[in-house]
């Protein structure tokens, strides 16, 4: 077997010590990549630290709150020191929400998922920018295919989205042939705890929820994260999980009602009656 295109490389993961973002970690960590593994629960990433390196992979720990800028300097520096490079910075920090708009009783969740979704991504990339332009290297958000869809029950989170996306695709013509930028926008992916961490109604998460997931029709946590990590060496762009999801922004275009519709039928299938 020939060696990774990412042997040696190093990729700083926010949002490591669960879901996706630990099972990047993993993958990564297998291509014998250095890793830093950055989220707000230190215990958590004590546990995906240790399971890295059993690898044999370099990983260095650094808990952050990705809403606190000065956090995000302090992640940026401590991971450029120690491995002397950045040529990853893969963003999986997020938060959503599920419920109607005309429900919500506490609207803070909004400034929330401002404030992870978007402004985490703002802290995270401003640091990072020096290092990742040093080394050509790349820029992973892990968004969603609500960067480009509205979606019911997630005004919040898509408004999220898509001002992630309107900053990616700013970066894109800003950092031409400076920075590489993979945009990744998954539909529902299998065996994360994003639904049961979503805000509800009050601004709590909704924990327990009434609202079943369509496993039968998601993408697996393992295969986002080998179609992500299959991604790295290239040259960026839009990566859509499943494939399929790509052409919603067509019918969008064409035809608006159709899709929304769509949409419609797809989240009821979601919600139990």
């Amino acid at each position: 077997m020939g060696k990774s295109k990412l042997q040696g490389k190093t990729a700083l993961i926010t949002g490591a010590s669960s879901g996706l973002g630990k099972r990047l970690a993993l993958d990564l960590a297998a291509q014998g990549m250095n890793l830093g593994l950055a989220s707000r629960s230190r215990q958590s990433l004590q546990e995906t630290a240790a399971e890295v390196r059993r690898t044999g992979a370099d990983c260095l720990v650094v808990p952050t709150d990705v809403t606190d800028a000065r956090q995000c300097r302090e992640m940026v520096s401590a991971v450029t020191d120690e491995f002397g490079a950045l040529d990853y910075l893969i963003l999986s920090a997020g938060v959503s929400m599920w419920t109607l708009f005309d429900q919500v009783q506490n609207t803070g969740i909004f400034k929330r998922l401002m404030e992870v979704n978007y402004l985490g991504a703002v802290h995270c990339i401003h640091p990072a920018l020096p290092a990742l332009k040093e080394q050509h290297g790349m820029i992973v958000a892990i968004s969603s295919v609500q960067g480009r869809v509205g979606v019911p029950f997630h005004s919040g989170y898509t408004a999220s989205k898509h001002a992630l996306d309107g900053l990616l695709e700013t970066l894109r013509t800003e950092l031409h042939g400076q920075v590489r930028i993979l945009n990744v926008m998954p539909g529902w992916i299998r065996g994360t705890r994003l639904r049961a961490h979503a805000l509800s109604a009050d601004g709590s998460p909704l924990g327990s929820s009434s609202h079943r997931s369509r496993k039968e029709r998601g993408v697996s946590v393992r295969e986002c994260s080998r179609r992500i990590t299959g991604a790295l060496p290239g040259p960026g762009g839009n990566l859509y999980i499943p494939k399929a999801m790509g052409i919603l922004p067509l019918v969008k275009l064409l035809f608006p009602s159709l899709l929304r519709a769509g949409i419609r039928r797809a989240v009821r299938k979601q919600t139990k009656t």
